[in-house]
């Protein structure tokens, strides 16, 4: 994260702007009023703080303690932790009468997650808003942030991590529990041919439970907007990626405020690339000569002997064969439901030539299994509804 690569000065940045973190300890800098403000110091070192309270016998002074945002029990370290815990994080600590505190150092993933990508809730809050000064109070400036346009500017590039975020819901909306999180995994890749739900087959959708969670936040702004439209501390919903998915699977938030806690960055899942990474479906243009690392990882898994090209070659100038005419009554398939079995005169001998005969009668058959663009099919396609 740039300047906020220590945990002391990534935490301060998810409540002040950089600014107003290097006016920690500056003499004459008061105390900020709120993330907008100038010239002003996050919070009072501790020592200071101790010493102004001791000199004002004992009465506090009107500054934030430093060490309040380090509080195992405090809204910061607490937020930390459960978007720790949805990504896999272990357990480092348990306070009396608190759940436990979970740290984002150390997770636990399926090798699945860790082969192609898997979301990730505490990167997607915190490194926006360790950069939010960028964006300050500006919705259009947090949606430019959150789809990558203003990457150029950014020490810890995000990426378009709102639409990453809408097709994590895509696969792993149906994993959530009403009031509940979003345990289990996602539907795995060979049941679809749909890219970017392949690339996310299989993944761990806890992380997408920030996300979710976003649904009842915005309801609740919402319901209270409709009661007041002025009502103070409330501001409705604004997805990063432009749909009002806050409304139903939830999404990525640009803006919002609820109960006067701002919403920015809230859901935001940032994509942790895996060892095969974007390049796994054969989809990535930007490279010359891709490879289709799915086909290739599963024929070298099938131990699958490489065989010559039997691609057929079209003949010299000037050269006629007759069979070349033979290779207009082939097909090929890809994702049909339907597979034309053969054509038949009612003859006792079937020839090639049935194909073009107006007197021939087509047979086909219902078929299932994949297209074979990703993965080589398996098995026999037979009739459907049958034990054949």
């Amino acid at each position: 994260l740039g300047a906020m690569n220590d945990e002391v000065n990534m935490i301060l940045s998810l409540v002040c702007t950089s600014e107003q973190i290097a006016n920690i300890g500056v003499t004459g800098k008061s105390q900020c009023s709120d993330i907008s403000a100038t010239d002003c110091a996050c919070c009072m070192m501790d020592d200071d703080y101790t010493l102004a309270t001791s000199r004002n016998t004992g009465t506090e002074p009107a500054y934030t303690n430093c060490n309040s945002y380090f509080d195992d029990q405090g809204p910061v370290l607490s937020k930390l932790s459960l978007l720790a815990s949805h990504d896999g994080g272990v357990a480092v600590k348990a306070p009396v009468g608190q759940t436990e505190i979970h740290t984002a150092l150390i997770q636990n993933h399926t090798i699945n997650d860790l082969m192609f990508g898997y979301p990730s809730a505490y990167l997607g809050h915190v490194a926006f808003l360790a950069q939010m000064d960028k964006a300050l109070s500006s919705t259009e400036l947090a949606k430019s942030m959150l789809t990558g346009e203003m990457d150029a500017d950014l020490s810890f590039k995000l990426g378009n991590i709102a639409e990453y975020t809408s097709k994590v819901g895509s696969v792993c909306f149906a994993t959530c529990l009403e009031g509940g999180d979003c345990s289990g995994q996602a539907p795995d890749r060979h049941v679809t041919s749909d890219a970017d739900k392949i690339k996310l087959g299989g993944i761990d959708c806890k992380p997408y439970t920030s996300t979710f969670e976003t649904v009842a936040k915005c309801a609740a702004i919402n319901a209270a907007l409709q009661a007041d439209s002025n009502a103070p501390g409330y501001d409705a919903c604004v997805c990063a990626n432009g749909s009002d998915e806050w409304s139903s699977q939830g999404c990525c938030l640009a803006g919002g405020e609820h109960n006067g806690n701002d919403l920015k960055g809230e859901g935001c899942l940032f994509e942790v690339a895996g060892v095969v990474d974007p390049n796994y479906a054969g989809m990535d243009t930007s490279i010359a000569n891709a490879v289709d690392l799915g086909t290739a990882l599963q024929s070298w898994i099938d131990r699958e002997v490489s065989n010559p090209s039997s691609e057929f070659m079209c003949p010299a100038i000037g050269a006629d064969i007759d069979e070349h005419v033979k290779f207009g009554h082939y097909e090929s398939y890809a994702g049909k439901t339907e597979h034309v079995t053969y054509y038949h005169t009612g003859n006792d001998r079937m020839r090639q030539d049935d194909v073009a005969n107006s007197a021939s009668t087509e047979h086909s058959t219902p078929v299932t299994g994949c297209s074979g663009k990703y993965f080589k099919p398996k098995g026999l396609t037979v009739k459907t509804g049958t034990s054949q």
